[in-house]
Order: structure tokens, then C-alpha cells, then sequence
């Protein structure tokens, strides 16, 4: 083909050897021959009819003498999943080859270019320097003046992200311009060369790399301007290696900044998205009070699920957040830790059991963020995914060498995200060192902006070509206290007691992150109640922003002109319509200030409001434009609102928003802790922001700004327990109450987990005894400071993270963990609220810091004054076994009575010499009575085949023809490649899709299933998916998330609830093209869990206290022992002997009978017996479909002993039943080591 257009984006052959690329302006020739090779030999762009030659002479990509041309072709090619206009060359020399590739974008003024070099002969390793863009160009002095233009980087200092310039006139001088940069720290890979004045056009030129690299600009006056980035050093390419060079970007603007950012903004939003994850993105995320390593692993594991996980989430919810931020800390140390800061930088990896965490993020409608620092492996996320769900990945400590470690990172990042639709990548390496560049920002949904330290320009340069939602900085409110008044931060301060220095929201400087993803403030329990409301005002306003287009994809972020005060602080949201817009001052200015807006329509009329002083008067965009706004004062976080005329605060609101249509109570165990679970279906939708309160016999207990669900901890319910549930507006205006109804709930669980402090409601307490008859309370110790890592404090300190119960001599009693003394027994008691059958179960082992330490250890079980466990004398902890002791119990208890968990050192020890402190035990019971009193779940499971007929499946499952459908149009079968009737064969289709399916009142799950029946590319079917009035998908695009068409995407919610008509609807709604749904799967909500221990003929207890049974149903496999030991297995390092046992075969076959349900089911593996990658594969099935064909578990954990596991989500029973099949495919037999269901 001699050339392609696609709109303004063409490319065409000129000659034989000679091709033109171009778009909008931007126009690029490179051409062929023998001793140059490929050539880039013009560059033009500029103001049409003054265009700009940027290249004066042919530059080669390698050079070398003896080049052959061995391809070259122009196409229409897909880049970030739209079309595009390309050309391939392929040229060769005796040692290496070159494939090129050059990208032209419709409706954009950017090419971006890269090439691979392959080593094709040269047998010991060529060694290669790469240029991957150099020019020259002669300047005219006698029409125009030249600027470059460069930035600092992502370096945590004062100047980061300060835009510097340097004329380039004759008089210039010859010492040129040189940068040089690790990473994107020192200074961003971007650089602009501008005519000043009118037409202000010019060229920007990025390199797309995150390791060592530098940039020249030589210009001596006479001769011509020489610009050239270069990669640092050089690269050993051994014989048939491949490499990638680093892709360049150019992009011709005319008009100023603010129009390249309008053009560079438009790029990125149409062909960078694919990786974006609209779940994720301009999504905020709450950072809690993290600790460092402490020296207890049992408290750092407890206190991170149950009272950082789980006090934290709920803290998100009442401040308006999207995601829980689980920052360093979480991890074992490897040896004993060091009391210090730096320990969470050298992690195993090994954490608590997150799968607890995730369950209850679910229900407060929060995603969720780890923090890893280094580069963990493919296979040990895929690890923790499969025992935790999905999580967005955020890095730090992270650090690119070289060429080929950065090439290697992209494509970790890449196989990441492309494994799961549900995942999500967050960049930190101290701040934003390697963030600044349009791939790793086209992968990441988040950037963290600053570490240790920042500057008063926060992202007001940087923004000329970085979209500002895929930024955040929570550097604000560490810094605060040792904030300048310019804005600017120090961080950490000599001579600051910081332990005792409690963060605050900062009244001057917290709206200014409003500019970028805000986390204005802190969380915890010592926040003031004015710091959190102020919190939650401005968590509101960008949600309001985003309601508004403001804020989120295809916004604009504009820089206004401003006199009497510096510019920079002054940034200016807009829609993409330019209808909307605000302007947020990032301090409080001094003196009169006169602001003229950008990027607005000369004929619309816009509503000018002021945050703290109301509505100022209409004007139209040419008058603000050119006379300005003026400031004679302004207070505290001043915003300018320009036709937004809703905004919260504003003093007014048209009514009472609509009472909540349906709440529901009932009683939940959450990570260890009981209470009341309270869940509740909003009212219409009427577009307003609003948050819920939630009452207990008529107070208000809590106010929910995220999600429709709140935990009442500590609660046992009673037969009449009042609630209720009423809406509330941004401007304070509420909704009748709607009282609560009871459904069946969870069984009444008592765990040591969420059993701890003085204020705790469930039964636990505290005690020692010196004749295990007479029980005396012990004393609480409260922390000593604040132990959170970032303000100086440390876990290994009097009273631990968040206290302990103190006893005689070395008697001790925190959460889920007891320390023995010979001075008297150590004892947790549980009075017993209620009467009935109660199972008992637990695992005592030694700490894992101290396994080897202090003396052997023993322990029993008293209920009131008779020993139940064990049945004679004590069981033993013996130094050195992490088996420890389980026990499982089932007893009759009376309300009042006293179950007595004992802790002790064993008699037979010797009294010295041993360490008191190093008597620590893990210990976690858990009390679970029956409940006969629940009500009957209703048991049916409803299949929908959308716009189709009757079908039974290929499985033999029943689909329902389309029904309870009130709008949407049926569309014909679609090919799916299937032979037998899928449920994918048809769909429902429209505008709009509503079903309004009859339930009884209870809890419900959902699995709505989608497929993109044509080839059709990203953002041209996108959704708006709500569920019992809820949004659950904001931007659905199935081809996009699914990275390509025609694959299945099944997507899953749990505790969905009908409204008070008894109506569960789901409405799917276009914001692009047709909405699309081929299948609905709704089931009651189940509390059922299902755990086996393959292989083994007995039950195995984890560190929780649940219990894996003894593997008694597998069809087809034998037992199989290993000796080596197992890493990264979860629930908890303390589990290894889970892994020991496995069920081995060709055919390895489970039927498991469940109640009717939405399952997630997790399978367990470690290859312990030396098998090496490909020697050990299987099918997986489950309810006879094929879900992972050659499953190889050694080569998915890349590592010898490493476990790893499977999780698929949304499994129903067919028949009561799912059954688990394994068919091995390669050399050796199947294995699996654990079964999961919950």
C-alpha cells in the first residue's frame, strides 16, 4: 500500500526508500540508504503557514556503514485500542536488525516512533549506545525568538516540577544545555522548543524512559541547534536478544501551553486509556496511620485486619473516600526486625490474611490498594490475588538501571494488568522519581506525587501535559506542621517530637490538592471533628467536580493569567464542552488579585459563585476572559466557581432528598469483630451528592458518605433492636427515616481477633490467675505515643501499636496474641452472652519472631472451672513447631458462663536462663454458636438468557427465557464459536436496559455477564450499570476492560438488596453506543464456607481459627507428603503445614454440596517435589467448564517452593453441587494442596 489516511492522520510512501508520516501539522520523512541506514530526515511543524523545519540534516537511528533495506509498508494499524495510521521499516546490517515503527493519531498533532534491535550475528554480545532522538535545526533570529523549555522532576524538593527556559539567541553562548537525570527524579524526559509570541508554536519532544538518561542542546549562534536525548551508558545485547529503544513522542502546538495541553490531554484520553480502569481512576484513596515492623507478628498481623483495616474503612466511609489505602507495614521481616523506619523496605511479602479485609471492603463499596516495595514477581502477585482478590498494585523503593531493566518493568506492569480486568497500578518510588512519562502514566491509575519533602508548584507546569486525576499527593497533612508559608514542605524536621504531633487538616493549603486527586487530610481517632468535617466537604466538592466533567476523564486544566500574585497558584478545571469550570486558588492570597480565565466560550453566559461568599453575578466568557475576576480578599480554601452553580455548600438545595427505599439489619462477623451489619437500597436518583446517617434506638451513630451499608460493632442483636436509616444533602437538608427490618443473619461469632481494649462489647477479657480458680482483671496499657511510622513513632514500645493488658511480671494479653510469666497463668476469658451449642476453635503456636526463643509454652481450655481442652494435663508449644496446638470444640453453653483460654510456660523448663519477653503466643479463638432461630433463606437461584429463550447450557445448567424486562430490545444470535447454546448467543440491547426482577426481602448477589459481540474498538460502548439504585460500574467498557472483543467478562456484586416494593432492578444505561447484557445470575447470599486440606486425613486449623477439613470426598487422587518448605502461603506464614499435604493424580475430582449461592472459589498449590516449569500441567474445571487450560503452578510462581493459587469468582452450584476437577496434561500427575470456598 502506497498510503493511508485516517482522518487528518496520513502516512505514504515518497519513494522506494523515502516515507512521510504526519498528523495535523506534524509531519515526519524518514528515509533509506546504505551508509546511513534509517534516517530521519525532515521534522516540520508550527502555526499553519509558518511552519517550522526542525530538521536540517539526516539523522540516523544506529549508525554504522553497510545498512540493507529489508521491508517497509504503510497500514492502518490499532494503538490503545483505536486506529491509527503506521509505518514499518525493517533495515539490517551484518550485525543487527532494526525494526521501526512509527505511529500517527486522528485528530491529534503527535507521532510517536521506537524500533527493537536484534543482535543477528554477532556470536560474543554486541555492545550498543542508543540515541533515540536527535535533531538540528537552523533558527531565524530575524522573524522569531526560540525558547526551550524543560522540568524538574519528581524529586520530593522545592523545586519539583518548576518549569525552567533559556533563550536560544545568537548571544546564547556555546556551554549549551545539559541535563542529566536518574530516572524521571532529576528532571522529566520532555523537553518544548518554542517561537515565542504570536503564533507561541513550537515542538515538544519526550522520551518515554525510567532509568538513567540525558539530554544535550548545543548551539554555538552560528551554526545549527543540535538537540539530542540520549540513554546513559551502554547495553550488552548478547547474540539473538532483542531490545526495545524507548519510544519518542513529538506533538506540534500553536497557540501557547495551554493549547498543547488541550492537544496532549486529548491524546492521552483517546489512545493512552486502555490501561485505564475507570474503578480506579480519579478515584480518592484514604491513607491510615501505618506502622514499621514490629517485633510481634501476631499484634502487626491482628492490629492491621481488625483495627487498621477495619476501623479504617469505616473511617473512608464517613469521610467520602473510594479506596482503603494499605500502606508499608503489612509484611514479615526477614530475621528480627530492626526498631527503625527502613524495616518495611526489606518485606518478605509475607502478610495477614487480606481476604478478610477485602470481604469487608466490599460491603462499605471500597476498593483497595497494597503497597509493595521492590518488584515483587509476576508469580507472587498472582499469589496474593488468588488468596485476596483484586487489588491495585502501588510500588516503591522501585529502581530502573538500565534499558533492559526498564524494558522488563513496562512489561511486568503490563502482564499485569492484562492477567485481570480488575486491577489497577499505582506508581511511588520516594515520591513520583519514575512516573513522568506517558506509558508509565498510560498504566497507572494513580501517580503519587511527592515523598519526604515538595515545593509550592504542586503539578501547575507539569500540567501543561500531564492529566491532573491520574495524580495525587497525601504529602499535605504529614507536612502541615512544618508547612511555609509559600506552601511548601520540609517533611521531617530535626528537633520535632513527632510521636506526639498530631496531624491536622490544613485550612490554607488542602484545597490545593483539589488540583490533582485530593487526600486533604488525615484519618484516625484523634482527629479533631472540625478537621474531619472539612475533610468531607472537600472529598464532596471533587465529587462534585467529576459529576460536573470538571474532574475525570476528558477534563482540562487550564492556567489562567493572573496580576498582583504569583501564577502558579492559580489552576483553572474546565469541561470538555468549556461550559464548566472552577478555578482553585492553591493558597489564600494577600492582597488584591485579578484572575483571568482560560479556555472559555466568548458567547455562553457563565454563573460566577465564590465558595465561601456565594453567587457573584452572571457574566459572559468573553468578559471574564478579558477582564477578569478580582479578589479584594479571599478567605481560607477559596474556590471560583464558574456555572456550577450546585456546588456543596452553596446554601441551597430544591428539596429533601428521597428517603432510602429499603433497610435491612442483621447480625455479621466482620475480620474477627461481631456487630450489626445495617444495609440499605437508596432512594431515586435524583443526581444530588448525598450521605446517610444511621441511628440505634433513635441516636445517631454514624454518618456513611461512601457506599449504603455501615458495621455496628460489638453488637449482639436483640429480638427488637431499632434502626434506622435517612439520606442527607450536601447542604444539610434530610430525608425521613426509614426504619430497619431484621433478616437472617450471620451465626453469632466471638473472636479473639476483634475481642480487645477497654471499650470493647463482646465478652472478652482480660485476666491472670494464680490457682486457675480466682481470676483478677489486668491493667490496660495504652500506647505510650502515637506509633505510626510517619510521625516518628514505633510498635516496639510500652503498650505496643494500640495497647495491651498487663499482669503480674511479664503477663500479658493483646489482640489475638498472650505472653506467659512463671509469676502467674496468663488467662483470655469470654463471658458467655447467650445460651446454646457453641464450637470452639483455635490454634496456639509460638510467635513467629520468637519460635526458637524464651521457653517451651502450654495451654488449656477451662469452661467455668472444668478443663474441656485438652482432655488431660496441657498441650504443649514447643520452641521451634509452628504446628502449635488446635483445638475444636463443641459445647453446650449458659449465658453467664466463663470459657477460660490458658497460657502458661511449661512446667518442665528450667527456670533460666530464658528471655520473659520471648514467652509469646499466637492465639486467635473463635466462639461460634448455632442459630436455630435463622430464618429461612430463600433458595432460589434465577438464570436469565437476555433477549433469548429457554436454553440448558453445555454444563446442563438451566437458563430462563428473557424475562422482568421493562425496557431494551432483544438482538438475533451472535456468533460465538460455540457449538452447544450459550448464554452468550443472544442479548438484550438499547439506549437503556431495565429489569425489575421479584424478591423476597434479604440479601442478594449478583453476576450480570457481558460479551462484545463485534470487533469494535475502546469507547465505543460504554455503560452506566446501577443495581438497586446503586452505581456499580460508572464507565463499563467491555472491550476496553477485556483488553480486546469477543471475550466474556462476568462481573459479580454481593448484599444486594430489593427496595421496599420487593424489587431487585438492575438498570444498564448508555454513555456511548448501546448498552449490552447477555446473561443475569442472581442467588441468595450465603454465609457458607467450605475449606479442605487436600490430601490429608486430617483437619488443619490456621491461625484464625478456622478449620480446613480432612480431605475425605477426592475422587481419583492419592496423598502425597513434601519436606521442603513452602513460601508465601497464605492465609498466614503461620499455615505452612497446609501446603504439606497434597491430593495427587491424573484425575483429580471434588463434588462439593453447597447451599445455593455466588461463590468464590480459591485453590491452593506449592510444587514442593522439584517439578520444573512444563513437567507438571492440568486442566481446571469446574462444573464441567474448562477455566485455566495448562495450569502450571511451578511455572506461575517462578520460584522454587513458592505457592501460588487460582481464584475464580462468582461459581454457583448446579444441583446443589460444584464440582472441581483436575486433568493432568503433562509428565507428572495433578497436585492441589487446598480447596476454599467462601
Amino acid at each position: 500500500m502506497k498510503s493511508v489516511i485516517l482522518k487528518d492522520a496520513y502516512a505514504a510512501a515518497l519513494s522506494d526508500t523515502s516515507w512521510e508520516i504526519a498528523a495535523q501539522g506534524l509531519r515526519l520523512v524518514w528515509g533509506f540508504t546504505p551508509e546511513c541506514g534509517l534516517a530521519l530526515q525532515e521534522l516540520a511543524g508550527g502555526a499553519c503557514g509558518r511552519e517550522i523545519a526542525y530538521c536540517c540534516e539526516p539523522q540516523p537511528l544506529y549508525k554504522s556503514k553497510t545498512w540493507t533495506l529489508e521491508s517497509a509498508c504503510v497500514r492502518t494499524g490499532i494503538y490503545g485500542g483505536r486506529p491509527v495510521v503506521q509505518l514499518d521499516v525493517q533495515v539490517k546490517d551484518l550485525t543487527l536488525a532494526i525494526n521501526f515503527h512509527a505511529v500517527a493519531f486522528p485528530d491529534c498533532p503527535v507521532v510517536r516512533y521506537w524500533y527493537e534491535l536484534t543482535n543477528t550475528s554477532f556470536p560474543h554480545g554486541k555492545n550498543i549506545s542508543l540515541l533515540p532522538f536527535t535533531t538540528s535545526f537552523i533558527p531565524d533570529h530575524y522573524k522569531d525568538t526560540y525558547w526551550l523549555r524543560w522540568f524538574t522532576g519528581g524529586n520530593s524538593h522545592f523545586e519539583q516540577g518548576l518549569m525552567h527556559g533559556q533563550a536560544l539567541s545568537p548571544s546564547f553562548g556555546t556551554e549549551g544545555i545539559h541535563l542529566k537525570s536518574r530516572q524521571t527524579n532529576d528532571f522529566v524526559p520532555l523537553v518544548l522548543l518554542m517561537r515565542e509570541g504570536d503564533p507561541c508554536d513550537g515542538l515538544m519532544v519526550q522520551m518515554d524512559y525510567c532509568a538513567p538518561w540525558s539530554f544535550d542542546l548545543d548551539y554555538s549562534g552560528a551554526n545549527p541547534i543540535h538537540l539530542r536525548f540520549c540513554i546513559e551508558g551502554s547495553l550488552e545485547l548478547p547474540p539473538e536478544e532483542t531490545v526495545q529503544a524507548p519510544t519518542v513522542t513529538l506533538c506540534a502546538f500553536s497557540g501557547g501551553l495551554d493549547r498543547l495541553m488541550e492537544k496532549v490531554f486529548d491524546w492521552q484520553y483517546t489512545y493512552l486509556w486502555d490501561y485505564a480502569n475507570p474503578n480506579y481512576h480519579a478515584k480518592t484513596r484514604c491513607i491510615g496511620n501505618w506502622v514499621y515492623c514490629a517485633r510481634n507478628l501476631h499484634e502487626q498481623f491482628t492490629h492491621r485486619l481488625a483495627n487498621f483495616n477495619l476501623n479504617g474503612a469505616q473511617e473512608a466511609q464517613e469521610l467520602g473516600y473510594d479506596l482503603f489505602w494499605d500502606d508499608a507495614g503489612w509484611s514479615s521481616y526477614p530475621g528480627w526486625p530492626p526498631d527503625e523506619y527502613g524495616s518495611v523496605f526489606h518485606n518478605t511479602y509475607e502478610g495477614p490474611d487480606f481476604a478478610l479485609s477485602q470481604r469487608f471492603f466490599a460491603k462499605c463499596s471500597l476498593k483497595w490498594l497494597l503497597w509493595f516495595a521492590g518488584k515483587p514477581s509476576l508469580g507472587l502477585l498472582q499469589s496474593k490475588e488468588s488468596a485476596w482478590g483484586s487489588f491495585e498494585w502501588r510500588t516503591d523503593a522501585l529502581t530502573m538501571r538500565d534499558l533492559r531493566d526498564e524494558s522488563q518493568m513496562k512489561q511486568h506492569i503490563r502482564a499485569f494488568l492484562e492477567e485481570n480486568p480488575d486491577r489497577s497500578f499505582h506508581t511511588c518510588s520516594g515520591g513520583s522519581q519514575y512516573s513522568h512519562t506517558f506509558d508509565i502514566q498510560r498504566y497507572a491509575n494513580y501517580n503519587y506525587f511527592s515523598d519526604m519533602g515538595l515545593g509550592p508548584y504542586l503539578n501547575y507546569y507539569l500540567s501543561f501535559f500531564e492529566t491532573p486525576d491520574r495524580w495525587g499527593d497525601i504529602l499535605l497533612f504529614v507536612g502541615d506542621r512544618h508547612m511555609r508559608h509559600d506552601g511548601s514542605s520540609t517533611y521531617f524536621l530535626p528537633g520535632i517530637d513527632r510521636a506526639r504531633d498530631i496531624p491536622a487538616y490544613s485550612e490554607e493549603f488542602a484545597r490545593s490538592r483539589l488540583c490533582m486527586v485530593p487526600t486533604p487530610g488525615p484519618n484516625g481517632k484523634d482527629i479533631a471533628p472540625s478537621d474531619k468535617k472539612a475533610m468531607h466537604r472537600d472529598l464532596q466538592i471533587y465529587r462534585y467536580f467529576k459529576q460536573m466533567g470538571v474532574a475525570g476523564r476528558w477534563s482540562y486544566l487550564y492556567h489562567p493569567e493572573v496580576h498582583g500574585d504569583q501564577p502558579f497558584r492559580y489552576m483553572q478545571r474546565t469541561s470538555r464542552d468549556h461550559r464548566h469550570a472552577v478555578i482553585i486558588p492553591t493558597h489564600r492570597p494577600a492582597k488584591f488579585v485579578s484572575i483571568f480565565p482560560r479556555g472559555l466560550i466568548d458567547a455562553c453566559n457563565y454563573e460566577v459563585a465564590l465558595q465561601n461568599e456565594g453567587l457573584q453575578g452572571s457574566r459572559t466568557g468573553a468578559d471574564l476572559m478579558q477582564n477578569g475576576i478580582h479578589l479584594a480578599s479571599a478567605g481560607f480554601g477559596e474556590l471560583i466557581y464558574l456555572n456550577l452553580p450546585d456546588y456543596p455548600g452553596c446554601g441551597h438545595s430544591p428539596a429533601a432528598p428521597v428517603q432510602p427505599a429499603c433497610v435491612l439489619i442483621r447480625q455479621e462477623t466482620n475480620i474477627g469483630c461481631t456487630g450489626a451489619g445495617v444495609y440499605w437500597t437508596p432512594g431515586t436518583d435524583d443526581g444530588r451528592i448525598v450521605d446517610f446517617e444511621v441511628a440505634r434506638a433513635g441516636k445517631v451513630i454514624a454518618c456513611v458518605a461512601t457506599g449504603y451499608y455501615y458495621f455496628d460493632q460489638g453488637i449482639i442483636l436483640g429480638p427488637d433492636t431499632p434502626y434506622a436509616v435517612r439520606a442527607i444533602d450536601t447542604e444539610g437538608k434530610a430525608s425521613p427515616w426509614t426504619k430497619a427490618s431484621p433478616i437472617s443473619g450471620e451465626p453469632l461469632e466471638l473472636s479473639a481477633m476483634g475481642g480487645h481494649g477497654p471499650e470493647d462489647a463482646s465478652g472478652w477479657h482480660a485476666e491472670y490467675s494464680y490457682d486457675l480458680e480466682e481470676y483478677i482483671p489486668m491493667q490496660w496499657i495504652p500506647p505510650a505515643a502515637n506509633p505510626a511510622g510517619d510521625f516518628g513513632g514505633t510498635p516496639n514500645q510500652p503498650g505496643g501499636i494500640e495497647g495491651w493488658w498487663q499482669g503480674p511480671g511479664s503477663v500479658r494479653i493483646g489482640r489475638g496474641w498472650q505472653q506467659a510469666d512463671s509469676a502467674a497463668y496468663c488467662v483470655r476469658t469470654l463471658a458467655v452472652p447467650c445460651t446454646g451449642k457453641a464450637h470452639v476453635t483455635g490454634r496456639a503456636t509460638k510467635e513467629w519472631y520468637h519460635q526458637t526463643a524464651g521457653q517451651d509454652l502450654r495451654v488449656c481450655i477451662l469452661h467455668n472451672l472444668s478443663r474441656v481442652w485438652p482432655d488431660k494435663d496441657w498441650a504443649l508449644l514447643n520452641r521451634g513447631d509452628l504446628d502449635g496446638a488446635m483445638h475444636d470444640l463443641c459445647l453446650e453453653l449458659t449465658a453467664g458462663d466463663r470459657l477460660h483460654f490458658v497460657l502458661a510456660p511449661a512446667k518442665d523448663n528450667p527456670c533460666l536462663p530464658y528471655d520473659l519477653a520471648a514467652n509469646l503466643a499466637g492465639w486467635i479463638p473463635r466462639v461460634v454458636f448455632d442459630d436455630l432461630s435463622r430464618q429461612a433463606i430463600p433458595q432460589q437461584i434465577i438464570r436469565i438468557n437476555c433477549g433469548g429463550g429457554n436454553i440448558v447450557d453445555s454444563q446442563g445448567i438451566a437458563w430462563q427465557a428473557d424475562e422482568y424486562c421493562a425496557s431494551g430490545d432483544a438482538i438475533p444470535a451472535q456468533e460465538t464459536g460455540e457449538e452447544d447454546e450459550t448464554v452468550f448467543d443472544t442479548a438484550r440491547t438499547g439506549s437503556r436496559i431495565v429489569y425489575e426482577i421479584p424478591a423476597e426481602p434479604g440479601l442478594y448477589s449478583l453476576q450480570l455477564l457481558f460479551r462484545e459481540p463485534g470487533q469494535i474498538h475502546i469507547d465505543e460502548r460504554i455503560m452506566r450499570v446501577r443495581l438497586g439504585g446503586r452505581i456499580v460500574e460508572e464507565q463499563l467498557d467491555i472491550t476496553a476492560r477485556m483488553h480486546g472483543a469477543r471475550k466474556a467478562m462476568p462481573l459479580c456484586w454481593h448484599c444486594i438488596s430489593p427496595d421496599a416494593a420487593g424489587v431487585l432492578r438492575l438498570e444498564l444505561e448508555s454513555v456511548a453506543g448501546m448498552a449490552i447484557i447477555q446473561g443475569i445470575v442472581m442467588a441468595p447470599e450465603t454465609t457458607q464456607a467450605v475449606r479442605i486440606n487436600c490430601g490429608s486425613k486430617r483437619d488443619f486449623i490456621d491461625w484464625a481459627g478456622n478449620v480446613w477439613q480432612a480431605d475425605l470426598t477426592c475422587g481419583g487422587g492419592q496423598n502425597r507428603t513434601a519436606g521442603a518448605i513452602p513460601l508465601q502461603v497464605t492465609p498466614t506464614l503461620y499455615d505452612r503445614a497446609l501446603y504439606l499435604d497434597a491430593a495427587c493424580g491424573q484425575a483429580l475430582l471434588y463434588r462439593i454440596s453447597l447451599q445455593p449461592g455466588l461463590y468464590t472459589l480459591q485453590l491452593k498449590f506449592a510444587e514442593l517435589w522439584e517439578a520444573k516449569p512444563g513437567e507438571r500441567t492440568a486442566d481446571v474445571f469446574v462444573n464441567g467448564s474448562l477455566l485455566r487450560r495448562g495450569w502450571d503452578c511451578a511455572a506461575m510462581a517462578g520460584r522454587k517452593n513458592m505457592a501460588t493459587g487460582l481464584r475464580f469468582e462468582g461459581m454457583c452450584p448446579a444441583d446443589g453441587t460444584i464440582e472441581i476437577g483436575l486433568r493432568a496434561t503433562g509428565a507428572l500427575p495433578a497436585i492441589l494442596q487446598a480447596i476454599e470456598i467462601v
